[in-house]
């Protein structure tokens, strides 16, 4: 098995559902979804501003800063950013930032604006799972360069968010580099869709070796949020290997409707003795680095609850179950707390053997 996984060798199998995925998308403007944006995405109880300032604060002899969202919708946090970033008064006239929205679907309006201290992009008919070729086709080179990655609700819609995910990594400035995000679906060692728990999340985390932190996140149908610090000039080593690509159900509310499954080297259990709901594990540094320094309201901090750790005992048709999930026989039907991702005429779904979440995972 290779020692590291490369979205660069995704077989041709998965190469061809992104694109059917991405020509899909470029197809509309963006009248698919029902939630299309918004001026604040609070990943994991962070001001995206105040992190911005922190950033910007803490390296005074740097002039150029680079901020990127991943799956922009309407663009509104990329221009909520840029008004906030002129507006303070706080923050030097002399830099430059450059806020960078990207999404799948078309975009006809300007793509660069130059507003007060910030370049503001626009970028649509982007295919977001490959990131790197897409940007070198806009003539720019971001390897090592981003300070800030956010993204809400787009990893869930990819076919390859793993592979995804690793290019963003690749993008994060070394040792500042900071990405909050909403988790994907994925799979290890022939687990089928039906066997997919939130915690694989947690799972990938600490398998990526890097800094990070977690919000296990049942209200509202959401996936859980996490945070990475990219800790070193290297790329994320993950010992995994592309295995294959299966459909998953409607009531996934994944757009693209396909996850890639992938061999790990070992089956593991995750102890999730200090995941508690919508509070943060993980990296205890990175949350002192984060939240200390930030000028938050202590009262709407998230508390920290410890770090996580994996067992490696090799265990035979490994299945993680925990109070957040339970497996059922019976056909999936959607939990009506949970917020609808984009627009679908109601349909009877044949799908059998689906986790259905107490509180509500997307249905899966």
């Amino acid at each position: 098995m290779k020692t590291k996984l490369e979205w660069k060798d995704r077989p041709q199998e998965i190469k061809t559902k992104i694109k059917e995925a991405w020509d899909n998308l470029a197809k509309h403007s963006n009248d698919l979804w029902v939630y299309s944006g918004k001026s604040n995405y609070d990943l994991c109880g962070v001001d995206e501003f105040l992190l911005i300032k922190k950033i910007i604060e803490n390296n005074r002899e740097r002039k150029l800063f680079y901020i990127l969202d991943i799956g922009a919708g309407d663009f509104s946090l990329c221009s909520h950013l840029t008004r906030e970033i002129n507006e303070s008064q706080e923050i030097s006239k002399d830099i430059e930032i450059n806020i960078i929205g990207i999404r799948g679907e078309s975009y006809e309006g300007p793509e660069i604006e130059k507003i007060g201290i910030c370049n503001l992009y626009k970028f649509g008919r982007f295919q977001i799972e490959n990131l790197i070729d897409e940007f070198n086709l806009r003539n720019l080179n971001l390897i090592q360069e981003i300070d800030i990655i956010l993204s809400r609700w787009t990893f869930i819609h990819l076919v390859d968010g793993i592979g995804t995910l690793l290019q963003a990594y690749n993008l994060l400035k070394p040792f500042t580099g900071i990405l909050l995000a909403d988790a994907c679906y994925y799979l290890r060692n022939n687990k089928k869709p039906s066997e997919y728990v939130p915690e694989d999340m947690a799972h990938l985390l600490i398998e990526l070796e890097v800094p990070f932190l977690i919000r296990p996140y049942d209200i509202g149908g959401s996936l859980d949020q996490f945070m990475i610090r990219r800790k070193d000039n290297k790329e994320c080593e993950l010992p995994y290997r592309y295995a294959s690509i299966q459909p998953i159900p409607k009531s996934s509310q994944s757009y693209s409707g396909y996850v890639v499954s992938f061999e790990a080297p070992r089956n593991t259990i995750l102890d999730d003795s200090k995941m508690e709901r919508c509070q943060l594990c993980g990296d205890k540094e990175l949350y002192e680095y984060i939240f200390d320094t930030l000028d938050t309201n202590p009262r709407f901090r998230l508390k920290y609850t410890g770090d996580l750790k994996l067992d490696y005992k090799e265990q035979k048709d490994l299945f993680i179950k925990s109070d957040r999930q339970e497996v059922t026989n019976e056909k999936t039907t959607i939990n009506l707390y949970s917020p609808l991702l984009f627009k679908t005429n109601p349909s009877n779904s044949e799908e059998t053997d689906i986790v259905s979440n107490r509180t509500s995972v997307m249905g899966f």
